[in-house]
């Protein structure tokens, strides 16, 4: 081989070799830089896991954080929370199992039902529930967050079982104010109140479903709020005395009762039965609205999961039963002094027997339409009306016929005026008419049809139409058309 050849081989060679010490140099070096950076980030993560450690522990608070479906942090306070709901997470696959199928763990359903829906989610999120567990109250929150270009999930558990006191006051005093607010207006609306009232109650995690029911006086069961969930609004629901379900129960039978699962206690006594609202176990707790002395309704509380009501809980809803039952117990109240109110007001104003407004009433709304006439220069007309021989109807017929003839001439009149006209008895079978803004000629028109109408019932009257605006005081009103009237008597012959 020529030695020029041989040097050229060696040449090539030796290019080589030193492309490739490069290329491992820069290898080395690129590991070694990951190495450390990764050390660097484990090193970072290790002492932000650290710090979050020492601050859980520091504040009593239970804590895991996973990444992907790997738990890279867990204390034995959250351990402890989560064997109180049931829930015993020794690796990887049970978490994965757990959040593919949170309804395996109805206490905890919503609270991993939305983790295994975020979880999925590259972006920021938490969310806060309060938990009955075990007999206590725990705050369970749910962080997913970005660290590091990596999603983590973290969920802190807090016990606020002493704060349950707090809880309690807070609802109770939200409570009163709302229904404070509520029966000051003219219009109590039950379904407004019943919203505020879930809205409240949610906000803590205590119901799923809750319920106002009123019983009707033809025996059926209203609802005016019922509200299963944000998408079943169940509000105005009515049914009769054959559905014996859990609200007519409690109602009938006027009892508090808990059912802790409604799977396996749905029967009840005598041939009542509890009707499913949720594929899965409830537990339901009802409380009748008792005053005056019979039940009036009921009042429903109602939450996914089996025995989900401690005794703190219970004495909760048994006090804001307590307040609608005082809130309902207050508006008929209200309502029964409004109606006697203005009952009596109309029988201060009304003639009792026909219904027609009363002689005083009618000098007060005399007075007032002709001070309004003279000032608005607007016509007034009045009219006096007398049944023809009324006295002889009596002597033949007795007075309760009498009495009917009186009250029938009433309604016929009341049908032929406006809102605005006033029938007032004047005494005996005398009545005066009074139309306002209207002149005598259109006062005539109406006396007509009036006419007309008691022809048919076989009654006929005298009559005398002035316009009132020509006279100076009411009694001068009534001396004229009071004369007028009896021309008419004197002409017809009483007939």
């Amino acid at each position: 081989m020529p030695v020029g050849e041989t040097m050229d081989g060696h040449i090539s060679i030796y290019c080589g070799v030193i492309a490739l010490i490069l290329l491992i140099t820069v290898l080395v070096y690129i590991h070694v830089y990951l190495v450390k950076k990764r050390r660097k980030e484990l090193a970072e993560k290790d002492k932000f896991l650290s710090m979050l450690g020492s601050i859980v522990e520091t504040e009593n608070l239970g804590l895991t954080v996973w990444s992907g479906e790997k738990i890279v942090y867990m204390n034995s306070r959250i351990i402890a929370h989560l064997q109180d709901a049931g829930i015993d997470i020794k690796n990887r696959q049970q978490v994965k199992e757990l959040l593919k199928h949170p309804e395996k763990n109805l206490v905890l359903y919503d609270v991993l039902r939305t983790i295994s829906t975020q979880i999925k989610c590259d972006e920021d999120f938490n969310q806060t529930w309060t938990k009955e567990i075990a007999k206590r109250y725990i705050e369970l929150t749910y962080i997913r967050k970005k660290y590091d270009e990596e999603y983590y999930s973290m969920i802190i558990t807090r016990d606020v079982s002493m704060e349950f006191l707090n809880i309690e006051n807070q609802i109770l005093m939200e409570l009163i104010d709302l229904l404070s607010e509520e029966i000051s207006k003219d219009n109590i609306d039950l379904k407004e109140i019943g919203e505020r009232i879930k809205t409240l109650l949610s906000r803590f995690d205590l119901v799923d479903t809750f319920a106002i029911a009123q019983l009707q006086q033809n025996g059926e069961i209203y609802f005016p709020y019922f509200k299963v969930s944000d998408t079943d609004d169940r509000s105005g629901l009515k049914y009769g005395p054959e559905r014996k379900g859990l609200t007519r129960y409690v109602i009938d039978k006027e009892l508090k009762i808990l059912i802790r699962n409604s799977e396996t206690e749905a029967e009840l006594p005598d041939g009542y039965r509890i009707q499913r609202t949720y594929n899965e176990p409830l537990t339901d707790y009802g409380v009748p609205i008792i005053y005056r002395n019979f039940a009036r309704g009921a009042v429903l509380f109602e939450k996914r999961g089996i025995d989900q009501f401690s005794d703190s809980t219970i004495s909760l809803f048994e006090k804001v039963a307590s307040i609608i039952t005082l809130a309902l117990c207050f508006i008929e109240i209200l309502q029964d002094v409004q109606y006697e109110r203005k009952r009596f007001f109309e029988l201060s104003i009304k003639d009792y027997l026909t219904g027609a407004y009363s002689r005083r009433f009618l000098e007060q709304y005399l007075e007032k339409e002709l001070s309004k006439s003279k000032r608005t220069n607007r016509p007034v007309s009045v009219v006096f009306m007398d049944i023809d021989k009324f006295k002889e109807i009596n002597d033949k017929y007795g007075h309760i016929y009498g009495d009917s003839v009186l009250k029938n001439f009433v309604d016929i009149i009341n049908k032929s005026i406006r809102s605005m006209d006033l029938v007032a008895r004047y005494g005996g079978d005398e009545f005066i008419l009074v139309f306002p803004e209207t002149d005598a000629t259109h006062a005539q028109i109406v006396t007509e049809r009036i006419i007309d109408s008691l022809a048919k019932q076989n009654l006929s009257v005298s009559y005398g139409i002035i316009d009132a605006t020509a006279f100076d005081s009411i009694e001068d009103v009534y001396k004229e058309v009071d004369d007028r009237m009896y021309g008419m008597k004197r002409r017809n012959g009483d007939c």
